[in-house]
């Protein structure tokens, strides 16, 4: 956090969005959060699993250690896009934060515009990859290849809500 009261590029609480589109995105943000929640129990218990296969049974699961692979890809690539939601990305912290209390605002809108098109470039060529690698499968969990991919186009879409919504607000906020 920054130590300047009142600094307006200052990270928003989730709930503080106003209006049926904040409402939404404030909704796709809680559900990507228990999401996210859901996915660090689940791996938790698969990698338990693994290490009590490996060491007391001596028989390691052959599909554990690839499925915690995918999960951690999806937390990963959704709890990033929840930071951006809150301003908390490093990306949107440390580039703000360097710059003058008067530049600040300035930066943070070019920091969220410059996320908002990584965003973009994920959800594009997020499907893209994807829709290639289709047809492949992950040999121990016997689904497709793609399942590694779709977080991408995801995330990347609510990464450039999240970034347009936070562009909105900071513009509105502009006297």
């Amino acid at each position: 956090m920054t130590d300047v009261p009142n600094d307006p590029t200052e990270p928003r609480p989730l709930d503080r969005a106003p209006g049926p589109v904040g409402r939404l995105l404030n909704g796709a943000a809680a559900v990507t959060q228990f999401f996210c929640t859901a996915l660090m129990v689940v791996m938790t218990v698969i990698i338990s699993w693994q290490i009590f296969g490996r060491f007391i049974l001596n028989n390691t699961p052959k599909w554990s250690e690839q499925l915690a692979g995918v999960l951690m890809v999806y937390l990963t690539l959704l709890g990033g896009a929840i930071a951006v939601k809150e301003g908390r990305h490093i990306a949107l912290t440390y580039f703000r934060d360097r710059f003058p209390v008067k530049l600040r605002e300035a930066a943070w809108v070019v920091c969220h515009l410059l996320v908002l098109g990584f965003g973009l470039i994920m959800l594009v060529y997020g499907a893209k990859m994807a829709q290639l690698v289709q047809a492949w499968t992950i040999p121990t969990l016997g689904v497709s290849t793609s399942v590694n991919y779709w977080p991408f186009p995801v995330s990347g879409a609510l990464i450039v809500a999240f970034s347009a919504q936070a562009l909105v607000r900071a513009w509105r906020n502009t006297p």
